[in-house]
């Protein structure tokens, strides 16, 4: 097999093109691929597909993958058809998308190597600039979208994530079941969330049945308008409720601890934080005897983290009446602690005791979308953070919308 041959088939050149040359340049290390195109007096529209008259050509020039240390380039005169509907229009030749200047085979790669390293190692591998990788991101990231199809989401996880430092944020909205990024919308308001339901069809809006999120009113507000039965699918997430339980017990603690270093200058709560705030089945032998130390002298203390633990039996209800009777006992079980940090963490749950027994009842909770939110972190880091919105809406959605980037 010649040369010719061999590129014709690794770039799968066909009718009307044809490979013309081939040209090795040892001092660049590079082989160009000259390619030729059939002479006809008719072109394909790349919108419409439609039969046009050629105007003019352009030559024009491409990237392929590298062939051991060679560069590999295609070069080739390429026609503008003149469409009717669409006007002067560049033809689009096999091995490229439009308006790129690299092949399908590079574009291909540099996606497989993205997924898996930072845009900075990408670029040094490949030795191209991080624009021109986002635009192959922006690329790939919109052929996953045009595949997407309307599909039912019976249950959906909220939340926001910061996109810079001074409070800015992004909405998330993601698949409780597969665990895809369905939408990113900027900032967290009512308008955020609310152009994710209209964006809907009818049948995905009736096919909801929870929305997980935390107790962020903007959320609540759109999703009570946006589905027709919005505030029983509300669901506030349990993780939420015990990192609110979990701020109270460590108030108390903080509390207890400067009243003692003020009467005895010394304290038996300190270094006992993490004993005192840690998931109790998860600490060690030593953690949990610095836990009873604390519990010997540290009354109040003792007695948050109790109401915090009995919190946590209440979500293993099926029934929404018991569930109600069970939170309801609890509720006023923390209001009588007279503690008021506890007080203050179970008069918001008592505003939201709706939504949080729709989320015991159906058994659901925001750990896909905290797990997401943990993967958003890492692609920041990774890339040192991002200036545009646009930009790390695009890259969450190539890391985790699950998309089919395929050519």
């Amino acid at each position: 097999m010649d040369l010719s041959t061999f590129c014709r088939k690794a770039l799968g050149i066909e009718s009307p093109w044809r490979i013309g040359s081939v040209t090795v340049d040892d001092t660049t290390m590079s082989v160009t691929v000259h390619v030729e195109r059939t002479k006809s007096s008719k072109g394909t529209c790349p919108e419409c597909g439609a039969t046009c008259s050629i105007h003019d050509r352009r030559d024009r020039r491409w990237r392929d993958l590298q062939w051991s240390k060679y560069r590999m380039f295609i070069e080739a005169s390429v026609p503008r058809v003149r469409c009717p509907e669409h006007g002067v229009l560049n033809e689009t030749p096999p091995w490229c998308v439009p308006n790129s200047r690299f092949t399908i085979g590079f574009e291909e790669y540099a996606v497989s190597l993205m997924l898996v390293a930072s845009i900075s190692a990408v670029s040094k591998l490949l030795d191209v600039d991080w624009k021109t990788l986002d635009a192959i991101m922006q690329r790939a990231v919109d052929r996953g979208l045009d595949r997407r199809r309307a599909h039912p989401v019976p249950v959906l996880c909220v939340d926001e994530t910061s996109f810079q430092k001074r409070h800015e944020y992004v909405t998330i909205v993601s698949d409780g079941t597969t665990g895809a990024v369905l939408y990113v919308g900027d900032d967290r308001t009512e308008a955020s969330l609310m152009a994710f339901y209209e964006a809907l069809t009818p049948e995905q809006r009736a096919s909801v049945g929870s929305v997980n999120m935390d107790m962020w009113v903007p959320y609540i507000e759109a999703t009570s308008m946006g589905l027709e039965e919005g505030d029983r699918t509300i669901c506030f997430d349990r993780f939420h409720v015990a990192q609110m339980l979990n701020k109270a017990v460590n108030d108390v603690r903080k509390q207890e601890h400067r009243a003692e270093l003020r009467e005895h200058g010394e304290s038996a709560l300190t270094g006992k934080r993490m004993s005192v705030l840690r998931n109790y089945a998860d600490l060690t032998k030593s953690q949990q005897r610095d836990l009873q130390e604390v519990f010997a002298v540290a009354e109040n203390t003792a007695m948050a983290w109790s109401i915090k633990e009995q919190a946590k039996l209440l979500w293993k209800y099926v029934s929404f009446h018991w569930a109600e009777r069970a939170w309801n006992v609890w509720l006023e079980a923390a209001e009588q602690t007279a503690l008021t940090p506890i007080i203050k963490v179970a008069q918001t749950v008592k505003n939201h005791l709706w939504g949080i027994l729709n989320a015991v009842v159906f058994g659901v909770s925001n750990a896909m979308a905290e797990s997401i939110n943990s993967r958003i972190k890492m692609i920041k880091s990774r890339a040192r953070g991002f200036r545009s919105r646009e930009r790390f809406r695009r890259a969450i959605l190539f890391y985790c919308g699950n998309l089919d980037m395929s050519f």
